[in-house]
Order: structure tokens, then C-alpha cells, then sequence
């Protein structure tokens, strides 16, 4: 698993490298005519952790780089690293997380004209925790690998600034003994390079 997790950090920052590779070599093309584009993200989020019918709900941050490539008129992929923080406090014990998650999404962007886009995609993502607060990680705890399956909509200013909203289910059960799902609600923006 740690393999497939270096593999997709390695496809990211090869796309990144990439894409400062393209930019820096055609300046002199407009930017509303290029192909891909760098961006940078941050929002909030609420994971919510459901298992025997129960579930908690943490509020937090992400923040990270994505890479988008526009592969025809309409068809995108977009892929990044993003990275995730939670918190609540639970009947006076305070439950912290912290993931790296890796989106891998196609879709399709719609330009209406006058500077406005509208796009939705959807996908597999890849999420590992980094962190856990009073062993949330250890040995009774969550696994730190997890699967999921992501939607996500928003809306493009100018080719420069995104407003997002997605959801993201996870597929692989979390606990020890218990099933525990881990589930993304995200709302957030992002600035286009």
C-alpha cells in the first residue's frame, strides 16, 4: 500500500513539473486557450465517520495543489494532493485527524461565455492519515488507508478563481472489528495558474 501511495505522489509532482514546463515555454499563448492549469485550494470540510449506525462529525480544513487537463472540448482530469485536517470535541475527549488525499477525477467543463464555467467530475481518490490524536491511528484505532469515490461541482471566474462543493464516500471499512466509514463533505475555493 505505502508503494501505491508513493506512486501517486510521484504522478502528482510529475504533472505539477510538467505544467511549469508548459507555462514557462509558451508564454506567449493566451491564457484562456491553454490546456491545463495549476491550482492552488483551500476550504472547509466536514468528515463524518459512520459505523453501527452511529456517526461523528468533525469540522476542518483542506488546502493543497491540483492539476487539470483538458483532454477534449469538454473532457477534464484532474488529479492533486491535497491535505486534510478534523477536529471535534467528543464528551470532553478531542478527536484530531489528518489525511494526505490524492483525487483522481475526470469530468466535463462547460465555457457559457462571458467568462463563466460551469464543471462537474467525479472519481477514485486515494486518502492516507498522517496524523491521529491520542493514537487514533494505533493499534485499536482507524487504518490509515482508505479508498473513495468523489463527486464534485463548481464554477470558474475568468479561468482564475473556482468555487467548489463535492462529496467524497469511503469504501473501505475503517475500524477494527467495526465498520467505520470516513465520508468528505467539501466546500472551498480555488486559484488558477
Amino acid at each position: 500500500m505505502k508503494r501505491l501511495f508513493v506512486l501517486a505522489i510521484s504522478l502528482v509532482l510529475a504533472f505539477s513539473a510538467n505544467a511549469q514546463i508548459v507555462s514557462s515555454s509558451s508564454r506567449s499563448v493566451q491564457r484562456n486557450n491553454s490546456t491545463s492549469l495549476l491550482k492552488i485550494t483551500a476550504g472547509y470540510q466536514q468528515s463524518t465517520y459512520t459505523y453501527d449506525g452511529l456517526s461523528i462529525s468533525p469540522n476542518g480544513i483542506y488546502a493543497g495543489l491540483l492539476y487539470e487537463v483538458k483532454t477534449g472540448e469538454y473532457l477534464i482530469f484532474e488529479t492533486g494532493l491535497l491535505f486534510d485536517f478534523s477536529s471535534k470535541d467528543t464528551n470532553g475527549e478531542l478527536l484530531e485527524a489528518s489525511y494526505l488525499r490524492v483525487p483522481i477525477h475526470l469530468g466535463a467543463n462547460l465555457d457559457t461565455g462571458n467568462g463563466l464555467e460551469v464543471f462537474a467530475k467525479g472519481g477514485p481518490g486515494i486518502s492516507f492519515g498522517v496524523y491521529g490524536k491520542d493514537d487514533l491511528f494505533g493499534e485499536y484505532g482507524l487504518r490509515r488507508f482508505d479508498i473513495q469515490l468523489g463527486l464534485e461541482a463548481g464554477v470558474r471566474i475568468q479561468r482564475q478563481v473556482e468555487f467548489r462543493l463535492g462529496y467524497d464516500w469511503g469504501l473501505l471499512g475503517q475500524g477494527d472489528g467495526i465498520k467505520v466509514h470516513r465520508n468528505i463533505l467539501h466546500i472551498g475555493l480555488a486559484y488558477c495558474f
